[in-house]
């Protein structure tokens, strides 16, 4: 059985970034995803199961660091 993937879009101080939401905090995906700036270009290219990678790491960032955005904000 697959797990859902909890996407998110937000800000962290002045850097806007998106990620994987875990139940321990947050993976930046933007930070290491170089190649695709946004959400939306993750999901144009077809590229989720990169996300699905990452969702393997330690949390980055407490959701109390962050303002929440709308999942694809653009």
């Amino acid at each position: 059985m697959t797990t859902a993937l909890r996407i998110a879009s937000f800000k962290q101080g002045t850097r806007s970034s998106y990620g994987v939401v875990t139940d321990k905090g947050i993976i930046d995906c933007g930070a290491r995803l170089k190649e695709f700036p946004d959400m939306r270009s993750v999901l144009q290219a077809g590229a989720t199961n990169l996300l699905r990678g990452l969702a393997q790491l330690e949390a980055d960032i407490s959701p109390d660091e962050i303002e929440w955005l709308p999942p694809i904000p653009n």
